[in-house]
């Protein structure tokens, strides 16, 4: 049974290798003819290129050639052609040179026989040889005469032309400096209208610039204060505020008609020019005093109605008594409040002899006690001197107290008085202090330091932290010299 499976076995793999045999040998043939097909149509390619490279040459050798052989015969024909050409021109210029030698000699001949016959009959021909010999050299002097004309107008053509081309340069020498001149002053104001286009440029941009940030600036300082007056409000609105906010209100609708400042303003202004009580001046005053330190449209009305010079009509006619004293405080607090806004200084300002009762006013009080109070608007003199430094601050006060040299040495003399009295002053608080027993610090009043600038006195509305307090009459003198522009004086 091995052995007959063994031997099938062995015929079945003989058949299958002798079908991958024949398989293969078919492949090997098939393959073998591919590449002998594609090797002869290899060599038939390679044939008809060198048939192609070999026609190319041989066609360009012959074309070679050819170009040679007709070159060559080119040049034998044109040889041969000339040969003909140069032996025809030979021939034919023989013929010439005989066929002009015959004919000359038949018109010398001809001319002979016409000569030999013209003497025979010459005289009546030499008159007329004679006459025209005669017209030919009139002739000639005629054109001699016309050449000679035509040079010499050539001539002058020419030096006209030399002289015009020396007025031409003249003209031009002279022309050239002012044509220059005329350029480079042209040149300059052109720079200059340059320069000045730029420097208004700049200034132009300088303000749109400054305006810019400006309006940036005022923006901001809104918002900030917008979100610090809402963060107050959220912070500090407290039922306390609320109530007196509700009681503002409250006040301010149950208010009479009476009890408004511009009414209390027209009331004082009517009892000040009818009454003649000093109880009720005072009284008007004061009312007075009240609205022009808290409201600037009171201040233009009485501006307006020229009050001003009734006040100092008033402070010329008091005297030197307490009531009087108190009069005059209030009325010059009153102008002071009104010179402090800048649109209604004009009304004070204009007053007639303002300057000279002001400086009456600081003669005669600079020694009362009135002057003593340590107050921001009490004293006479204090007050006094704070509203001429006011007014100098204006031109035309300043013009008029620095023409009249008595109102300098006046306010000289009472800064050194004033000074003097608070340097002895100081120096007797101190020699007090050092001989009482206390064990207190010693109190030492305050010398108001002296700067440079000019103070600019607000109002009191004007809530602002530069803004100036004048609280002694020493600083109120200084206000005042700064204003007028006078060195201090060493005391």
């Amino acid at each position: 049974m091995v052995i007959v499976q063994a031997g099938v076995r062995g015929f079945l793999q003989r058949q299958k290798f002798q079908k991958i045999e024949d398989s293969a040998l078919k492949i090997q043939a098939v393959w073998r003819g591919h590449k002998a097909r594609k090797y002869v149509c290899e060599v038939k390619a390679a044939c008809k290129i060198q048939a192609w490279y070999r026609g190319r040459k041989a066609r360009q050798e012959y074309l070679a050639v050819l170009e040679a052989v007709k070159v060559i015969q080119g040049y034998l024909c044109t040889r041969l052609q000339r040969a003909r050409f140069l032996k025809v021109r030979a021939s034919a210029i023989i013929i010439q040179r005989k066929w002009r030698a015959t004919l000359s000699r038949r018109m010398a001949r001809e001319h002979f026989l016409r000569m030999k016959g013209s003497e025979q009959s010459a005289g009546p021909r030499s008159l007329g040889f004679a006459a025209a010999g005669l017209h030919h050299l009139s002739a000639l002097r005629i054109q001699r005469a016309y050449r000679r004309h035509v040079a010499r107008r050539a001539a002058a053509v020419c030096i006209q032309r030399w002289f015009r081309a020396r007025l031409q340069l003249k003209r031009f020498g002279q022309l050239c400096p002012s044509v220059v001149k005329t350029r480079r002053e042209a040149e300059e104001r052109a720079r200059r209208r340059h320069r000045a286009a730029q420097v208004m440029q700049r200034a132009v941009r300088r303000f749109l610039l400054r305006k810019r940030q400006e309006k940036l600036t005022s923006g901001i300082v809104k918002i900030q204060a917008l979100w610090r007056g809402y963060s107050w409000r959220k912070n500090n609105d407290c039922t306390k505020i609320k109530a007196i906010r509700s009681g503002l209100r409250a006040t301010s609708g149950a208010a009479r008609e009476e009890d408004r400042l511009c009414r209390r303003a027209a009331l004082a202004l009517r009892h000040l020019r009818g009454c003649r009580h000093l109880s009720a001046v005072l009284g008007a005053l004061q009312h007075l005093e009240v609205v022009t330190r808290l409201s600037p449209l009171c201040c233009e009305d009485m501006a307006r109605s020229g009050a001003a010079s009734t006040i100092f009509v008033l402070i010329r006619s008091c005297n030197r008594s307490v009531p009087c004293m108190e009069v005059i405080s209030c009325a010059v607090q009153v102008l002071l409040n009104v010179a402090k806004y800048e649109k209604t200084t004009w009304a004070v300002r204009g007053v007639d002899g303002c300057t000279d009762t002001l400086l009456e006013l600081l003669q005669t009080y600079q020694a009362k006690p009135g002057d003593r109070v340590a107050d921001k608007s009490a004293g006479i003199f204090t007050r006094a001197c704070c509203l001429l430094a006011v007014l100098a601050q204006t031109a035309d006060c300043a013009s008029d107290v620095h023409n009249r040299s008595k109102v300098v040495d006046c306010v000289c003399s009472l800064y050194k008085l004033t000074a003097r009295k608070h340097r002895m002053n100081t120096d007797r608080i101190l020699y007090k202090q050092s001989k009482s027993s206390s064990a207190s610090p010693p109190f030492i009043p305050e010398t108001p330091a002296r700067t440079g600038m000019v103070p600019r006195l607000k109002p009191d509305w004007v809530l602002r932290r530069d803004n100036v307090e004048i609280a002694s009459p020493l600083q109120a003198l200084q206000v005042l010299m700064d204003a007028l522009g006078v060195a201090r004086q060493q005391v």
